[in-house]
């Protein structure tokens, strides 16, 4: 792929860089820049986290994608809605130890948790009816849930009503201490279940966390532009 001729001092609005790039608007605040230099020959700007060690002039793939160019389903598109690096797989140069067990679209479109996943309740009939609400329907993994509670498979924060959530010290999501749980259909459990509305927890507890395109009215180029515009005008 034969690098991209942009010269970043002259782009207004991250609009006009997202189309020069080809990339989606919102990948633009996924861009991490690294030490290491872009290995195409003849390019001095640092290489993008999760770019193959380039620049993202010399290639545009540091986020994941739903489709590939034929059209077909990427088979690492978790994460394609892009609503922050903390959903990335690697963050803070730290990668996710696990994704979600489940099989549900949604939590792939979110993404990675670096703030904590959850364990299956240790009671049987309790782990079994997580199973069913996380749609899981691989033999295997069923099976390896429901024979061990402590099995390494885990499940993602956004599955559970944010009132049964709780930050620990560190940051991380952990299941709050209740003596009932209750769900937003009203029924109550004796565990926490995760039947929780990820398009609400997205909405209401993910999205606010993210990024902003334009704040006060003014579209804020990412931090990142003007460190490579720098770079390109001392060349």
């Amino acid at each position: 792929m034969a690098p991209l001729i942009i010269r970043l001092a002259d782009i207004r609005s991250r609009k006009d860089l997202a189309d020069k790039l080809n990339v989606d608007i919102k990948s633009l605040d996924l861009v991490v820049l690294t030490k290491t230099t872009c290995k195409h020959d003849g390019c001095n700007l640092p290489a993008a986290q999760n770019n193959h060690n380039q620049c993202i002039l010399c290639n545009q793939q540091w986020y994941p994608r739903e489709l590939n160019s034929d059209g077909t389903k990427n088979k690492y598109c978790r994460g394609y809605g892009l609503y922050g690096p903390q959903f990335m797989r690697e963050y803070n140069g730290v990668a996710a130890p696990k994704s979600c067990c489940c099989d549900t679209e949604e939590c792939l479109k979110v993404g990675y948790s670096h703030c904590g996943m959850m364990m299956f309740p240790p009671d049987d009939d309790h782990r079994k009816e997580a199973v069913r609400v996380l749609g899981i329907s691989c033999p295997e993994k069923k099976a390896s849930i429901l024979a061990n509670s402590r099995s390494h498979h885990r499940i993602a924060p956004w599955h559970y009503d944010p009132n049964h959530l709780r930050k620990n010290d560190n940051g991380n999501w952990v299941i709050r201490k209740m003596a009932t749980y209750t769900d937003s259909d009203r029924k109550t459990f004796n565990f926490a279940p995760p039947n929780g509305n990820i398009q609400r927890f997205v909405e209401n507890t993910i999205l606010p966390m993210g990024h902003n395109t334009c704040r006060g009215g003014f579209d804020i180029m990412p931090p990142w532009v003007k460190e490579l515009s720098a770079l390109q005008t001392s060349n």
